[in-house]
């Protein structure tokens, strides 16, 4: 399994008086999850909290199943599976922080971005939501992966000049 080195750096940005970002880095099972609350529309940290940890526990469950299971999944048959779960489990997460904000104050207009990789065997499995890119370096070049959810990026890929 390919562990690659991996560090999370967070800076508060200009406006907000707490940092709301979360990030989890766990090499071993190969996942790597970086939240960036949205402090504008309620609680930000606890959004960001919230669902790393809950993207993270969800992927290492998926790693448990693939350990017991991946006989049978081979090839495009791994990817598929990997990509129905990761995908499972960024809509688990928004379901059950809807749900908490019913009841909980604290998660009532809480937000955030999130952006994770799962990496299993030889394969790698990279989910987004929000203003989040990832990028790709290789060999001395930078390419870019995802881009942004934001009505900014819609427009920019209608036409609009940046």
């Amino acid at each position: 399994m390919v562990h690659p080195k991996a560090l999370a750096l967070s800076k508060t940005g200009s406006r907000p008086q707490v940092n709301d970002d979360a990030a989890l880095i766990n090499t071993e099972q190969g996942i790597y999850v970086i939240c960036d609350g949205v402090s504008e529309g309620g609680n930000g940290k606890h959004a960001s909290d919230y669902v790393s940890k809950f993207i993270q526990t969800k992927l290492m469950e998926g790693n448990q199943y693939l350990e017991k299971n991946g006989a049978q999944l081979l090839g495009a048959k791994r990817l598929q599976y990997m990509q129905e779960w990761i995908l499972s489990a960024f809509t688990q997460t928004q379901e059950n922080l809807l749900e908490l904000g019913k009841s909980n104050a604290n998660y009532k207009q809480a937000a955030t971005t999130c952006i994770a990789v799962w990496i299993n065997g030889r394969f790698a499995i990279l989910a987004h939501i929000g203003d989040r890119r990832a990028y790709l370096a290789r060999a001395g070049k930078v390419y870019q992966l995802t881009r942004d959810h934001s009505g900014l990026d819609e427009l920019v890929k209608m036409g609009m000049d940046p």
